[in-house]
């Protein structure tokens, strides 16, 4: 664990930083000095358009850029969708690896669609930030505990899918059999508490090295190294058990994890940094505070991660909150923006009749939020910077329906 001196808004997390910063300033003031040229000048200049096919991401220097939904075990990528992911640079995919659609029914496990994205990822270059989460119906705990919260209909296309009831049963046992949650060579994972099996299982599956790794015949180091759990505990939608609930998945995930793998990074879940429960990541860490185990083990995340939608300044804010909050305890870590963007009303699958449409931009202004939204990220000191998502989801209709292009014409009374 990394401890931060005293904290100097110029150089605490930036100067590494600054060649990009530098780059990226040139380019937008290039930019805007062609366009006031152009607008002035008698004459246009023509720039010539070359065709190229896309090369394969290269190895990404930090602050590292991934895409959300380049490919994922519920809808696999085809060669397109790979080549549009690379066109854009990302040299990271992230999705969700959904736990109740491996184990199916108790005790059975079907890696299938899973194996199957795995190994997308690694032939088309890409590395894999995996989320996981969504405690399978049997495992779930007490329905009184759910508190039935809908999650809005103008934000299902742009979320991750998961269950309430999320808390699984087990989940305070001992991690280890032999009674305790302290790791140790040879420990063997108790089979009584169900989320520990399953991600020591999911990471030795796909590590480097690990089951698919041997299977495939990888031996550079190919493979998910970097674990989320969960994704937005701070919205109930996502998680409707309790703070401590989630600081004890957590924990309980990343000693599972390091188990199986000790070179496993284990992200703090992304935060969706609501106005209900604003200080999420300080709540949670003020829990690991009273843990005897927690300062031994980094507070039991070795990232953390943030989201940020709509208005680019916010990207700023979540990462610089975020490092001001780890320093109140002592810690310096790295700060992943892996969900970011805004989706667009006037292009299709967007909404293209309504210009009014609930939490969407146009192409133009989406473009200008991207650009934003990284410089912002960067200068307060993000890690890692990720767009959500490759294709946007098909206009404002209920989740998992499309539609055809049309101006309006389909729509009911409520649009």
């Amino acid at each position: 664990m990394r401890k931060s001196s005293n904290f100097n808004p110029t150089t605490s997390r930036l100067p590494w930083k600054r060649p990009f910063l530098l780059l990226l300033l040139i380019c937008l003031v290039s930019f805007f000095l062609a366009t006031a040229q152009a607008e002035e000048a008698p004459y246009t200049l023509f720039f010539p358009v070359v065709a190229q096919k896309p090369e394969p991401p290269q190895p990404a220097t930090i602050p590292y850029y991934g895409i959300n939904f380049i490919n994922s075990a519920e809808q696999q990528a085809d060669a397109l969708q790979f080549q549009n992911g690379q066109a854009t640079g990302a040299a990271w995919n992230r999705w969700p690896l959904y736990w109740f659609h491996v184990e199916t029914s108790a005790d059975n496990f079907d890696w299938t669609n899973q194996d199957a994205t795995v190994r997308g990822d690694v032939n088309h270059g890409f590395r894999t930030n995996a989320i996981l989460l969504g405690t399978p119906g049997f495992y779930t705990t007490s329905l009184n505990q759910t508190n039935n919260s809908a999650r809005p209909d103008h934000l299902r296309n742009y979320e991750i899918e998961a269950i309430n009831s999320a808390t699984p049963q087990g989940l305070y046992t001992a991690v280890f059999t032999d009674g305790s949650d302290v790791p140790g060579p040879g420990k063997q994972i108790n089979p009584d508490n169900k989320w520990a099996r399953f991600v020591f299982t999911a990471v030795s599956r796909y590590k480097p090295g690990g089951v698919l790794a041997q299977q495939q015949g990888w031996h550079n180091g190919e493979g998910i190294t970097y674990w989320e759990i969960w994704n937005e505990p701070d919205l109930p939608w996502f998680w409707d058990g309790s703070l401590p609930d989630y600081a004890r998945l957590l924990k309980v995930a990343y000693l599972s994890a390091k188990q199986a793998d000790a070179n496993a990074q284990i992200l703090f879940a992304g935060l969706a940094n609501s106005a209900a429960l604003p200080n999420y990541y300080e709540d949670v860490l003020a829990v690991y505070d009273g843990d005897s185990l927690a300062t031994s083990y980094g507070y039991y995340h070795d990232i953390f991660a943030t989201h940020s939608y709509f208005y680019a300044w916010q990207s700023w804010y979540h990462v610089w909150r975020a490092g001001r909050t780890m320093r109140n305890h002592g810690l310096d870590k790295p700060i992943w923006l892996n969900e970011s963007g805004v989706a667009v009303w006037n292009d299709y699958p967007g909404p293209i009749w309504d210009s009014r449409s609930g939490a969407r931009a146009t192409l133009s202004e989406q473009a200008d939020f991207i650009i934003q939204s990284a410089f912002y990220a960067t200068f307060a000191g993000a890690d890692a910077i990720f767009h959500f998502q490759l294709y946007d989801g098909c206009g404002n209709q209920p989740a998992g329906t499309n539609f055809p292009p049309h101006s309006g014409e389909l729509c009911d009374a409520n649009g």
